[in-house]
């Protein structure tokens, strides 16, 4: 019984790391379309800002472009984001399906989401500009809008970045940076909405849910199997 209890624990551990590794992402293995910039706007109906990523799912919006204010932000922003342009291309995404969005945080984002004293949460509503990743289709936000007067940029390029999913031309640092990440030339297509499939919410939530179910599970295994052994050598 003590090394069965053990043996749970040892199991719901290593399922934590491998949802925990799955979670992890394509960060320096994944190609993210830097040409084709998209933004979505949505309520929030669950957000996490543990490391390495933070995962806001949101109920995404009707399709909208960019609003006013980030077409004005400094030119610090600007550069961190890689260039105004990434604003003024930036597509609405027309989400299909009825479902949820996931959009992920780069671990410098994560960091700084969880040290405001009111990080984005269930019921509020967030804008985004991601590139989308070109195998899995994964939303990496490069700037979150909280508000008109609130946002976060990334800090620079720390993914491998392309000129389109067709392109081998790519832009990749291990590091945060604060060297612009050039958009390839490209005719705008600002207005044209792109069709982004949506996952069922049971589907969404499954991710942070394993987490934290395997956390729970694995501590009270792991805690189980303690005072079996104690108790046996007593």
């Amino acid at each position: 019984m003590r090394q069965l209890a053990l043996s749970i624990g040892i199991v719901a551990f290593v399922a934590l790391a491998s949802a925990t590794s799955a979670d992890a992402h394509h960060g320096f293995n994944g190609r993210y379309d830097r040409a084709h910039p998209l933004y979505v706007e949505g309520a929030v109906t669950q957000a996490s800002y543990s490391l390495p990523h933070g995962l806001i799912t949101i109920q995404p919006s009707d399709p909208v472009a960019p609003p006013a204010d980030l077409r004005a932000l400094s030119s610090a922003d600007y550069t961190r984001l890689g260039g105004q342009d990434v604003v003024l291309r930036s597509q609405p995404i027309l989400a299909t399906g009825g479902g949820l969005l996931t959009l992920l945080l780069p671990p410098p984002m994560t960091t700084t989401a969880a040290e405001l004293a009111a990080p984005p949460s269930r019921g509020q509503t967030v804008g985004a500009i991601v590139f989308r990743e070109c195998s899995t289709g994964e939303l990496r936000v490069q700037l979150l809008r909280m508000s008109a007067t609130a946002r976060i940029v990334r800090t620079g390029v720390i993914q491998r970045e392309v000129d389109g999913c067709d392109s081998e031309a790519a832009s990749q640092s291990v590091a945060p940076s604060s060297t612009p990440s050039f958009v390839a030339a490209a005719p705008s297509a600002a207005n044209e909405p792109v069709a982004v499939p949506t996952r069922p919410q049971a589907d969404t939530l499954s991710a942070l849910q394993l987490v934290a179910v395997a956390v729970v599970v694995g501590g009270v295994t792991l805690a189980l199997g303690l005072f079996l052994a104690k108790r046996g050598a007593g």
